[in-house]
């Protein structure tokens, strides 16, 4: 299989969020396809962070979710804290920045668990996994203008059924507490 070959492209919208982009491209069987659009957005984190637990006492982790108003879907969801990356920011930087912002938390240690592509048939960008560990609170929220988030302290466990029962919608936040529970199951072994 071969890349498809762009022929025409224009953006249709830019902003300091997105950009659109309208393509035109030839399919390696030589049929022509118009009009097929693409969003254009920045790389974002993901951070599954567990609070600070006295040695050895691993069942007092929580997990620092926040639960916020989303509205191209018109729900309340609750999510595991993410974001954007600014420029000239790495990933790591724009994971533990983010925490902090909107939960108030910083972590003694992040760890990249993973990438992936949320929807690649529209969206350029990428998700990259966060674990956090030894979390503690160091500040109050600061927040953009346009968030209202409420930080829930969950336990790994309650995290996961959640989701199971289908409470936990968005689709980084499940998959990563699956890349989490495949990484404590690791490290235990």
């Amino acid at each position: 299989m071969k890349n498809w070959k762009i022929i025409r492209s224009k953006y249709v919208l830019k902003n300091n969020i997105l950009c659109v982009r309208r393509d035109d491209y030839k399919m390696t069987d030589g049929r022509i396809a118009k009009d097929y659009y693409v969003i254009e957005k920045s790389d974002y984190c993901i951070i599954a962070a567990f609070t600070h637990a006295p040695r050895g006492r691993t069942a007092d982790r929580k997990l620092i979710m926040v639960k916020q108003y989303r509205h191209p879907i018109g729900r309340i969801d609750l999510e595991f804290p993410a974001g954007f990356a600014r420029k000239n920011e790495t990933m790591t930087q724009a994971a533990a920045r983010e925490l902090l912002e909107e939960t108030g938390y910083k972590t003694v240690s992040l760890k990249k668990l993973g990438e992936f592509y949320a929807s690649p048939g529209v969206l350029t960008n990428k998700a990259h996994i966060f674990i956090g560990r030894g979390a503690i609170k160091t500040s109050k929220q600061k927040l953009d203008p346009h968030e209202q988030i409420r930080v829930q302290l969950l336990t790994l466990a309650k995290a996961r059924l959640l989701a199971k029962k289908g409470k936990i919608k968005d689709m980084g936040t499940c998959l990563s507490l699956e890349l989490l529970r495949n990484n404590l199951n690791n490290h235990q072994r």
